[in-house]
């Protein structure tokens, strides 16, 4: 996926706004471009929470704040 920028979005036009696909260690994962479901997810941080590696390399890359303090 990496080689190859364009990727995601020849998947998106061939699957649709959603579709799951194998991250790094075979980890199921979730893209979605649809608007609802993007607001659905960010609003709901109870449900959708963060893995703390990821909340710590958001708070490294763009500090305190609310997209790297949400849960």
């Amino acid at each position: 996926m990496g080689e190859d920028p364009n990727l995601t979005t020849k998947w998106r036009n061939e699957f649709g706004a959603n579709f799951r696909l194998r991250g790094l260690f075979g980890i199921s994962e979730l893209h979605t471009s649809d608007i609802k479901a993007v607001n659905h997810i960010v609003s709901r941080p109870e449900i959708y929470q963060k893995p703390p590696a990821n909340r710590a390399m958001a708070e490294l890359l763009l500090g305190k704040g609310i997209l790297g303090s949400a849960p």
